[in-house]
């Protein structure tokens, strides 16, 4: 039970860098669609935000299940309620 937990907190914590990740490079695109004023690069961002909406999800989905399954206490519970805040921010 306790290695599906550290798996369950490792699959969360890479789903949120990737998260952050990819966020980032949107951001980055998007300034640069809007200042060179490439269209191509604008709508390359406007595709991939599925993907950022997808991952989102995953990641509520994730920190329910841990919520659910595995009680978290101490800094297993900070680590999901950062998750969940970090998440919605992005």
């Amino acid at each position: 039970m306790h290695r599906s937990f550290e798996d369950d907190l490792d699959k969360l914590r890479t789903r949120v860098i990737r998260m952050g990740s990819i966020v980032e490079e949107q951001v980055e695109f998007a300034f640069r669609a809007l200042i060179e004023g490439n269209t191509e690069l604008a709508k390359l961002v406007m595709e991939r935000d599925e993907k950022v909406d997808k991952l989102d999800m995953k990641i509520d989905k994730q920190c329910q299940k841990i919520f659910a399954l595995h009680q978290p206490v101490a800094s297993d519970l900070r680590l999901l309620l950062v998750a969940l805040k970090i998440n919605n921010e992005l």
